[in-house]
């Protein structure tokens, strides 16, 4: 038996076209919680769509969706331009 979705930031959504209902959950609805998310790279906000998707409280909690949504912040306050070690030229 699968656990109770817990939709802690309200993220759960339904689309509905023509007679067929989809449902989707929402980055602009945890932004509403967590802040600007438009700073993560793609990939984690296809992984931060995955934890809502699978939030239950147990397995995928509150806080760790929390943690990744933390990384744009940490991105805002890095700025632009990331720091890459560079070889000094001999």
């Amino acid at each position: 038996m699968a656990a109770a979705h817990h939709n802690s930031f309200k993220a759960r959504k339904t689309l509905k076209v023509g007679s067929r209902s989809y449902t989707y959950f929402s980055l602009k609805a945890v932004e509403k919680e967590v802040g600007d998310l438009s700073r993560l790279p793609f990939s984690l906000r296809v992984l931060l769509e995955n934890l809502l998707r699978h939030e239950d409280g147990t397995t995928v909690k509150k806080t760790d969706i929390g943690r990744i949504s933390r990384l744009a912040e940490e991105r805002r306050q890095i700025g632009q331009g990331d720091q890459f070690p560079a070889r000094p030229a001999s």
